[in-house]
């Protein structure tokens, strides 16, 4: 038996976007115009290349490179030269190619290829834009350091006849950008805070519709409870939809969005596949994607169960993603949302120096803008974080600012999930433990799904040593958030919880977690240091002491007992004596 050929190569896929509508409207035009492009760019670039043509059909042309570096240098000058040539032609006669590249084992029969790999380009061409190039991960890999250009997240995207979902990389020509930056110029004014529309799950199995619109619906209704975002109706993007496949670009337009989440549903059997995509059509990228596989239950049941696994991802990414836009922006910049933004990244650090930048941010936003609840909210967390961490001149101060603030968020915005989380940290700090538990309560209660409401509580709860509740908090907190810059203050949380239970070598295992994730996170480095007192680890003490008083020259045990909300005398007492033991003065 013959064994097949095979080779591991660039491949390239490109095909003429609209070019039966071409042909129709002019025939002998196009096919004149086709013929000049291959002699003058596209032939003669492929030469200079080193690469070959495998096989070509009217439209479409199938090439083999011998790197993927040599394919992309290719094809970004393929698009920058037909680029060239249509600068005279009108938009609706220009032929432009879409370009799909993939690195991938091939099949060699006799001057074509054949497998899987071909099969892939092929579908990556039908995801890429007119004049552009999507780039597999496989070869991304192979490109991103290698070659100056800027890459966009296209998202894992599932394609047809190919097992398993494909994470695509796009490049745009300036002609592109250009077009997308007019249509986005059109567009009608966003809302001021972050703006989402859910679209109904595209049904591939024929008989998932109304799993598809309650979904989209019950995904709308938990996406409401952040009250830093604006969602659309159900009624405006369901009808939207209604009207037929459009642009992403266009749908947001009309909607008046920033954000799109769509997706799509497939049964096999007693299984269900949800793929999810959220997409920021202003910077035109994938912000997230994901796939669910689920197994059939009861539809209400699975409905929640789905909808809860999109909404934990979607909220922490939209966020991430506004955080990131707020930091390109202008430090002079008077946009209220941005400034948030910009305090939010600040709080994230947890250090002295980031939460003084965040308060005098906020404090300058509050006076300008004081109906804000979010405003309030991080404002109170700011003080919150000086009277925990010995960061203020004045702990009382810190405490009467924490408390007010919150008050103030939860007065403008009784809805408020956020609102009502500063007020139980607030209260937390004042040792008012169960007025702290009741707003968490709250808060969970308003929006089960905010990361923040579990972290703190978790907090909270780890000053009485209830080591079962702050691991239940801290895991919905990872499952909300796994990436959250916040892990360094969870894990102190089950650090705190194990410790006042006496359970130190817990204690010392969930310290150190904390100080890796953030080596000047004063919190982990204290519990830390008490737990290596208690065990009587001598040299990891020393180093979390030592670190410590790096950050603060004058720290003693006595100002860091009273800096911490303690409920009983007894559990002071046991942590004072294993920071002792650790050598704080």
């Amino acid at each position: 038996m013959q064994r097949e050929k095979r080779k591991l190569v660039a491949i390239v896929a490109a095909d003429i976007a609209g070019y039966s509508r071409l042909i129709g409207q002019d025939e002998e035009g196009t096919l004149r115009v086709l013929r000049a492009h291959r002699e003058e760019v596209i032939d003669r670039l492929i030469e200079e290349h080193g690469g070959r043509i495998a096989n070509t059909a009217g439209d479409s042309l199938l090439l083999e490179f011998p790197s993927a570096v040599d394919a992309v240098r290719y094809c970004v000058a393929m698009q920058k030269g037909l680029k060239q040539r249509n600068r005279d032609v009108d938009t609706e006669k220009q032929l432009r190619f879409r370009i799909g590249l993939h690195v991938g084992d091939v099949v060699a029969d006799g001057e074509d290829l054949l497998g899987e790999g071909v099969n892939i380009a092929a579908r990556l061409e039908a995801l890429c834009e007119p004049g552009g190039l999507a780039l597999s991960d496989d070869a991304y890999r192979q490109v991103r350091d290698r070659l100056d250009i800027a890459w966009q997240d296209g998202g894992v995207r599932e394609v047809k006849n190919i097992l398993r979902p494909v994470q695509v990389w796009h490049w745009r020509s300036a002609w592109h950008r250009r077009e997308t930056s007019a249509k986005r110029s059109a567009m009608r004014r966003l809302p001021d805070k972050p703006s989402i529309a859910v679209l109904p799950f595209r049904d591939l199995s024929d008989d998932s519709e109304l799993f598809s619109e309650g979904l989209a619906e019950d995904i709308v209704a938990a996406l409401s409870r952040f009250r830093w975002l604006t969602v659309v109706s159900p009624r405006s993007s369901f009808k939207f939809y209604a009207s037929g496949e459009r642009a992403l670009v266009q749908v947001a337009a009309e909607l008046r969005v920033q954000y799109l989440l769509d997706g799509s549903i497939r049964r096999s059997g007693s299984r269900m596949r949800v793929v999810a995509r959220l997409t920021d059509t202003q910077m035109g990228r994938t912000e997230w994607s994901e796939r669910f596989d689920v197994s059939e239950g009861d539809v209400f049941e699975l409905q929640d169960e789905v909808s809860q696994r999109i909404v934990s991802a979607v909220a922490p990414a939209s966020l991430s993603a506004e955080i990131e836009r707020a930091q390109r922006r202008s430090p002079e910049d008077p946009d209220t949302w941005i400034e948030v933004m910009r305090a939010h990244s600040h709080l994230r650090r947890l250090t002295r120096l980031d939460n003084k930048k965040a308060q005098s941010i906020l404090e300058a936003a509050v006076d300008r803008q004081p109906g804000i609840a979010m405003l309030a909210s991080d404002y109170a967390i700011s003080h919150v974080y000086d009277s925990l961490f010995g960061w203020s001149d004045s702990r009382r101060e810190s405490i009467r600012l924490a408390d007010s603030f919150a008050r103030k968020a939860t007065s403008i915005d009784r809805s408020d999930a956020q609102a009502f989380t500063a007020l139980a940290f607030a209260a937390h700090i004042n040792c008012a433990h169960q007025d702290a538990v009741s707003a968490f309560k709250t808060a969970l209660r308003l929006n089960e799904n905010l990361t923040e409401a579990h972290g703190y509580y978790a907090m909270t709860l780890g000053f009485v040593g209830d080591v079962e509740q702050v691991n239940y908090h801290v895991a919905r907190a990872l499952q909300l958030s796994p990436q959250d810059p916040m892990l360094t203050f969870w894990y102190d949380a089950v650090a705190m919880a194990a410790y006042m239970a006496g359970d130190f070598e817990l204690a010392f295992e969930q310290g150190k977690r904390s100080v890796a994730e953030n080596p000047d996170y004063v919190g982990g480095l204290r519990v830390l240091a008490a737990a290596c007192g208690q065990l009587g680890r001598s040299k990891e003490s020393s180093a979390a002491i030592a670190r410590l008083f790096a950050l603060d020259p004058n720290l003693t045990c006595e100002a860091t007992v009273q800096q911490l909300p303690f409920r009983r005398p007894a559990d002071a007492d046991l942590y004072a004596q294993g920071l002792r033991a650790a050598g704080l003065p």
